[in-house]
C-alpha cells in the first residue's frame, strides 16, 4: 500500500510542474537496439547508467519513430491501437500524456515436477505525459498471480519476510495463492525535471542499473523497488549522477519497535568520463547505512553529492556505514564491438593480497564482457559474452542491517557473493520477429544455518569459518546450467507488447542438499503475451 500511495502522490505533484524527460523502461530486450546507436564511434554517450533519459537517448537512436519504422499503417481505429499506437494519447501545445494497459499471460509446464502447470496472470497500467519543456511524469501498477516451476517457487519459501510471506524475484512480498500459487502487486512512479541541458533530477519508486552488461556489480535491477532521489548532471565529456535511495530490510530477526520493515539507506556516486571518442572509464562509490536501534535515521553527512565518501565514514567512527567503490571501462573496437568490465572493491589489506592465502577480508569482484552489434554483418542481431566473479563475504557486513541488499535480495550481483559466473547471450530481432538466447554457466559456495562461508551476504562476516585459506565457490557447491531460449511476434512496438515460446533448460547439483536447495534437471516451457517494460530475473 505504501508504494500505491507514493504513486498517487507523484500524479498529484505532476499537476504543478511542467518538464519532458522521461526515462525508457529498462528492457533488456529494447535497449539492446537502444545501445547499438549509443556505442558508434564518435558519439559522446554515456550508456552504463540506466535506465536512459529520452532526450538523451534521441541524440543517438530515433526513440519517437521505434514505432514507425514497424507501423502496419492501418487505417481503423482498432488496427492502429492494437498493433501500432498507446491505447490513450492525448497532445496539446504544452503537454501530453499517454495510457496502456500492461498484461503477462501465460501458461506453461515444469517437466521437472509432478504438479499442474504454471502460469502468470498480471494486470496493470502504465502512464506517462509531460508538461510544458521541463517536467515530466510517469507511472505503472501490477497486479498478478501466479504459479511457478519449483526451483523458482522453493526460493521463494526460503526468503521470507516478517510476516512468513514469501518473496518473489525483485517483484516484492507475495501471499499465498490457491494451490502452490501467489498473488503480488507492484507500484512504480517517477517524476523528472530538468531545468537545463547540464542537470536533470529525478525523484520516484523504482529502480537503477549501472554497467554495460548483463549484470551488474555496482547497482543492478534485480531487487525490489524502492524510493529514490537521483541527480544526473552532464557537461563536456562528463556524466556524473548521484543516487540516494532508500531501502529495507524485511528479514524477521531485525523487526523491532513494531517497525516490521527495517529502513537502510544507502548513497552513491558514478562518475562516467569519455577519455576519447573509443576510451570510456568510470569510477564508482557507494555508502550503506542503518541503525539497528531504528534511531538514526538519514545521516545528512551523506548528502555530499562529490566523491568521496571514506573520509566522511571514517570521521563518523563506528556510526559509519559500508562502503564500496569501483572501477569500470568500456573500449570501442569498432562500431560493432565494444569490450567492458567493471572491478569492484569491498575491503581488503594489501600485504594479504600479496600473500595470496585466501584472506578472508579480501574482498573484491569484477566484470569482464564483450558486445557484438550487427554481428557478422547481420543486421539486427547482437552477441554477448561475459563473465562474472566474487570472492566470499563481498558485499557483506559485521552488522548484517548494513549490507549491499535491498528487500532481502543483493542490489549488486543477484548471486550475492562467492561464485564465478559465464553469461553468453544471443539476440536477433528482423521486422517484428524475434529470437533471444541464453547461457549461463556458474559456481556458488552456498551457505548453512550453521556455516558461513561467504555466499550469503545477509549473515555477518565475524561468523566466518576461516580466516585464511578462502577461494571463490569454497562451502556447499553448487553447479548451475541454465539454458533460456524465447521467440516471438512483437505485437505493438509503442509498449513493447510481445507474443512469445519461452523454453528454459536448467541443470541444477548440490554438494548437500537442503531444504530449499536440491538437485535437479529437467526444463519448463510457457507460451504468452507480454508487456515487456521490466527485467525479471529466474536464472538461478
Amino acid at each position: 500500500m505504501k508504494n500505491l500511495y507514493l504513486l498517487l502522490i507523484s500524479l498529484l505533484l505532476s499537476t504543478y510542474s511542467f518538464s519532458q524527460d522521461q526515462n525508457i523502461k529498462y528492457s533488456k530486450f529494447r535497449y539492446a537496439e537502444i545501445e547499438n546507436g549509443y556505442n558508434q564511434l564518435g558519439t559522446n554517450s554515456h550508456t552504463a547508467s540506466k535506465p536512459f533519459i529520452k532526450r538523451e537517448a534521441n541524440k543517438y537512436y530515433n526513440v519517437a519513430g521505434y514505432d514507425s519504422t514497424l507501423s502496419y499503417n492501418k487505417k481503423s481505429w482498432w488496427g492502429r491501437k492494437v498493433f501500432d499506437e498507446h491505447l490513450l494519447k492525448v497532445e496539446k501545445e504544452d503537454f501530453w500524456f499517454s495510457l496502456d494497459p500492461t498484461m503477462n499471460f501465460q501458461v506453461g509446464k515444469d517437466f521437472n515436477s509432478e504438479r499442474s502447470s504454471t502460469y502468470v496472470n498480471t494486470r496493470g497500467f502504465y502512464i506517462e505525459g509531460q508538461l510544458g519543456k521541463e517536467f515530466s511524469f510517469q507511472t505503472s501498477f501490477y497486479e498478478t498471480q501466479a504459479r511457478f516451476a519449483d526451483y523458482t517457487t522453493n526460493w521463494v519459501k526460503e526468503h521470507k519476510g516478517v510476516s512468513g510471506a514469501g518473496l518473489i524475484p525483485g517483484q516484492g512480498i507475495a501471499n499465498s495463492f490457491k494451490d502452490g500459487g501467489y498473488d503480488y502487486a507492484m507500484a512504480e512512479a517517477e517524476m523528472s525535471y530538468t531545468p537545463s541541458k547540464y542537470f536533470n533530477f529525478q525523484f520516484g519508486t523504482g529502480k537503477n542499473f549501472i554497467g554495460d552488461g548483463y549484470r551488474s556489480m555496482f547497482l543492478s535491477d534485480g531487487g525490489f523497488s524502492y524510493p529514490y532521489f537521483k541527480i544526473n548532471t552532464t557537461f563536456w565529456n562528463i556524466k556524473y549522477t548521484n543516487y540516494y535511495m532508500w531501502m529495507q530490510d524485511i528479514r524477521p530477526e531485525v523487526a523491532m519497535n513494531g517497525n516490521v520493515h527495517q529502513k537502510k539507506f544507502v548513497t552513491a556516486h558514478y562518475l562516467s568520463w569519455n577519455i576519447t571518442d573509443r576510451i570510456n572509464v568510470g569510477f564508482f562509490e557507494s555508502i550503506t547505512w542503518a541503525d539497528s536501534t531504528g534511531q538514526r535515521g538519514f545521516d545528512v553527512s551523506y548528502l555530499n553529492p562529490i566523491i568521496f565518501y571514506r573520509p566522511i565514514e571514517f570521521s563518523l567512527g563506528s556510526s559509519g556505514g559500508n562502503a564500496i567503490v569501483g572501477f569500470s571501462t568500456k573500449i570501442k573496437i569498432t562500431n560493432s564491438i565494444q569490450f567492458y568490465g567493471q572491478a569492484v572493491l569491498d575491503e581488503f589489506t594489501l600485504s594479504e593480497v600479496k600473500a595470496s592465502n585466501g584472506y578472508w577480508a579480501n574482498k573484491f569482484a569484477f566484470q569482464l564482457g564483450v558486445n557484438y552489434f550487427d554481428a557478422f554483418g547481420v543486421e539486427g542481431l547482437q552477441l554477448k559474452q561475459e563473465v562474472n566473479w566474487a570472492r566470499p563475504y563481498t558485499f557483506s557486513h559485521k552488522e548484517p542491517l548494513q549490507n549491499y541488499g535491498h528487500y532481502n535480495q543483493p542490489i549488486g550481483h543477484q548471486w550475492g557473493a562467492n561464485f564465478w559466473e559465464s553469461v553468453s547471450i544471443l539476440r536477433y530481432r528482423y521486422d517484428r520477429y524475434f529470437v533471444d538466447a541464453k547461457i549461463i554457466y556458474g559456481k556458488k559456495g552456498y551457505d548453512t544455518d550453521t556455516t558461513n562461508w561467504g555466499g550469503d551476504i545477509y549473515q555477518n562476516y565475524n561468523d566466518r569459518e576461516q580466516d585464511y585459506g578462502n577461494k571463490v565457490a569454497q562451502g556447499n557447491v553448487g553447479t548451475l546450467l541454465y539454458t533460456n531460449v524465447k521467440a516471438g511476434y512483437i505485437v505493438n512496438p509503442s509498449i513493447n507488447l510481445k507474443l512469445f515460446v519461452d523454453f528454459t533448460f536448467r541443470d541444477f547439483k548440490i554438494l548437500e542438499e537442503t531444504a530449499f536447495l536440491k538437485n535437479s534437471s529437467g526444463g519448463v516451457i510457457s507460451f504468452g503475451i507480454r508487456t515487456d517494460l521490466f527485467n525479471t530475473y529466474y536464472d538461478f
